[in-house]
């Protein structure tokens, strides 16, 4: 990989890097703000629940105390009435009347122990009505037991219901308490909200959360309390009036919260996947751009080949046509072997950058062939063995582009031998779905590290050359025999052993 395109790459990441880690400070800058004043929204709601409780308190002890004077009212004006209904002086039935006169509020009835009305003070019982007190009318005096008492030896009833001021006050009382209810259930800070008593079991009320599942699963109650308590700490206020009871609001963050705690992470993920499409697009278009280097390189290389080879191959058939030459004729075929080689070289560089022709050939003998020719043109130290398990492999191959990877092979074998004495064994086998070569040395070894930088562009451990030899080889396997070149294996100080994949059909 270049330096240059490494420098992009490094230039990209460190620009993604920064861009995250901007989003991530400001991110957790919104958050950290917006979760303050929740939590500030939260307390200013609770503060006026606090004050909804004062008054709702104050009033309901109010109308505590107006009941326990209307009844005591009631109680006089039934004596009244059961001191008029009975043989008094004069002055007495004027004192009675008077009472009765100032009553001004308290609506009342007199009935005998059958209900029949005697005597009404109520502008929705006329005496007209006088029969039996109506179903209707019952239910309107049904919140205040009615008072009985005796006269003659009669048995009467002394019903009396609350005066309009209370009835006033009364819905008063209910606009407020409705008005509780619905701060919760839509409270202006739209979290999801449960009030508890203090025992934090039992619900009070609940906003912006599934109420009925709560009542009905006393686990799914259980777990929200302590996912609510574990997030914010649950917010306590008291009563006022006698009873002071305590309250529990618990409350989670907002679903905005939520979000804005996630996008951060999307925005990383989307930063990381927009970076890993460039890197691709950079290593497809270097990738692109050394193929057609290569295809450049090889047919120029085949062009000029092919002129001083005509050239060659006509001085070899003028030599052997001249008789007396201190020239052996050995020597002239030995000669024209070689021509023929760098033809099939030039053969083999015009075939790069086309799909060439793979064709069902017997490996066996066309990898002896390139055993016989290097075994003429390496050191005499060094043998070469090729076995096989079986004298016929057949597999779809390209011949001349086959050759060329053994012969890189054998070439690069040599190298890592040296000067030593050593050897070189190609072992042939077939099996169900591949046919395997492999190529061992008995040379200085490749380090584990470089299993797979061997096959770069560039890698040698010669002091010239241009490392391309593993490289070609590679590509004409994987690309064009669609096998795999790879290292089997490798020791320091005594050979490397690789392995060649070719897949049957």
């Amino acid at each position: 990989m270049g330096k240059t395109f490494l420098k992009i790459i490094y230039l990209f990441i460190a620009i993604a890097f920064a861009i995250l880690v901007a989003t991530h400070w400001v991110a957790q800058m919104i958050v950290s703000k917006t979760e303050k004043e929740e939590e500030l929204r939260v307390k200013n709601w609770v503060y006026s629940l606090q004050q909804q409780v004062y008054l709702i308190d104050y009033t309901q002890g109010f109308f505590r105390q107006l009941e326990v004077e209307e009844r005591k009212s009631a109680t006089i004006w039934k004596y009244a009435y059961e001191r008029m209904m009975s043989p008094v002086s004069i002055s007495d039935f004027n004192f009675f009347i008077g009472i009765f006169s100032k009553n001004r509020t308290i609506p009342f009835i007199v009935t005998d122990k059958n209900h029949r009305i005697v005597d009404s003070h109520d502008p929705l019982v006329t005496m007209a009505d006088n029969d039996f007190l109506k179903d209707s009318i019952l239910d309107l005096y049904s919140e205040n037991p009615p008072l009985p008492f005796s006269r003659a030896g009669n048995q009467y009833l002394f019903f009396y219901r609350r005066s309009a001021l209370f009835v006033e006050l009364q819905k008063a009382m209910d606009v407020l308490s409705n008005s509780f209810n619905t701060n919760i259930l839509e409270n202006v800070v739209s979290l999801p909200v449960i009030v508890t008593d203090s025992t934090k079991r039992h619900i009070i009320n609940c906003g912006n959360i599934d109420r009925e599942q709560l009542e009905k699963d006393p686990e799914y109650l259980e777990k929200t309390l302590m996912e609510m308590e574990e997030e914010h700490t649950p917010i306590m206020f008291s009563g006022f009036g006698s009873d002071r009871q305590t309250y529990y609001i618990f409350y989670q963050s907002s679903p905005t919260l939520y979000y804005l705690q996630l996008f951060p992470y999307i925005l990383s993920l989307s930063v990381l996947f927009v970076l890993f499409g460039i890197i691709l697009v950079f290593k497809y278009s270097r990738k692109t751009e050394q193929d057609r280097i290569w295809v450049g390189l090889s047919k120029e290389t085949a062009h000029q080949l092919g002129t001083p080879l005509s050239s060659l191959l006509a001085w070899v058939e003028y030599l052997k046509g001249i008789e007396g030459l201190p020239v052996k004729m050995d020597d002239i075929l030995e000669i024209e072997k070689d021509v023929t080689r760098l033809e099939v070289i030039t053969q083999r560089f015009s075939k790069i950058g086309a799909m060439p022709e793979l064709k069902e050939e017997n490996i066996v003998p066309v990898l002896e062939k390139i055993v016989q020719y290097m075994k003429k043109r390496s050191s005499q130290k060094i043998s070469y063995n090729i076995t096989s398990s079986s004298k016929d492999i057949f597999v779809k191959v390209n011949a001349p582009l086959l050759d060329w990877v053994i012969e890189n092979l054998c070439k690069n074998a040599v190298t890592a031998i040296g000067d030593d004495a050593g050897s070189i064994n190609i072992s042939i086998t077939d099996t169900d779905r591949t046919v395997n070569i492999d190529v061992t040395d008995t040379g200085k070894g490749i380090s584990k590290t470089h299993f797979k930088t061997v096959f770069e562009p560039g890698y040698t451990t010669r002091s010239r050359g241009w490392g391309l030899g593993l490289t070609l080889s590679k590509r004409i396997i994987g690309q064009y025999h669609h096998g795999k070149l790879f290292v089997k294996e490798s020791t320091l100080g005594k050979g490397t052993t690789f392995r060649i994949t070719l897949p049957k059909g």
